[in-house]
């Protein structure tokens, strides 16, 4: 015997209420049905006759983002025209963190002022905090005519999901030009992390096109509208 709840909401799609014949008498089993991947927690505990299980609108409810703005302190990273890498990278870092908290997460930034951290040191910290999710953001520099965004992560499938993730989603809010997800497993920071995790490079600061949309508040809210958007693909399991 099965009955179907029907809803009319924008997370639950319907709720089936299945009676099945055991061995010695009958069972329930409750199926919830979702029109999106979210995220849940169960408030009440066995043995219990009432069942509560929270469903949230977010899947980023309860998520513990490790935001990692590369370089800080003495190292500054690429220096262009007198604007060092590392400003860029916590300024996109910051906007990302509002994104974040207005939609539920709780963000662990690994700096949040001008100062230096090790490269193990930023993994170690994301690892012992637990964190559910690692993105580090910089900026590229070669040649100058070298432009656009790539990711790179760890060889291992769900860095690479993320990845895959956050590539496209940053693509997608800024238009630059797509130079895909690259495998480096050298970088610590993608290596040593145990969650999955990834490293945005935005944009070329040795490309005057990259450069110049780099100096735009208005580019760098894109950006990080882009890095949230890609985690909340991954999360709700949104990646072809």
């Amino acid at each position: 015997n099965k009955d179907i709840i029907r809803m009319s909401d924008d997370v639950v799609e319907n709720i089936e209420l299945v009676k099945e014949k055991g061995d010695k008498n009958y069972n329930f089993k409750i199926i919830i049905n979702l029109n999106t991947f979210t995220s849940y927690e169960m408030l009440s505990s066995p043995p219990s006759s009432l069942i509560k299980l929270k469903i949230h609108k977010s899947p980023l409810t309860n998520k513990l983002i490790a935001v990692d703005p590369g370089h800080g302190g003495i190292e500054p990273g690429a220096v262009v025209n007198g604007i060092k890498e590392k400003d860029l990278n916590l300024d996109i870092a910051l906007k990302l963190r509002s994104l974040l908290e207005a939609n539920g997460a709780k963000v662990f930034m690994i700096r949040d002022e001008d100062i230096f951290v090790s490269h193990f040191v930023r993994a170690g910290m994301a690892n012992e905090i637990n964190a559910d999710l690692f993105v580090s953001i910089h900026n590229n520099s070669a040649s100058s005519g070298a432009s656009g965004t790539e990711t790179l992560y760890f060889p291992d499938p769900e860095k690479k999901l993320f990845a895959t993730a956050l590539q496209r989603a940053v693509i997608e809010h800024t238009g630059l030009n797509d130079r895909g997800i690259v495998e480096r497993p050298g970088i610590v920071v993608v290596r040593e992390t145990n969650m999955p995790s990834a490293l945005v490079e935005v944009a070329f600061m040795s490309n005057k096109d990259d450069f110049a949309l780099l100096l735009t508040d208005e580019f760098r809210q894109r950006v990080a509208e882009g890095i949230f958007q890609g985690i909340i693909n991954y999360l709700s399991g949104k990646i072809d």
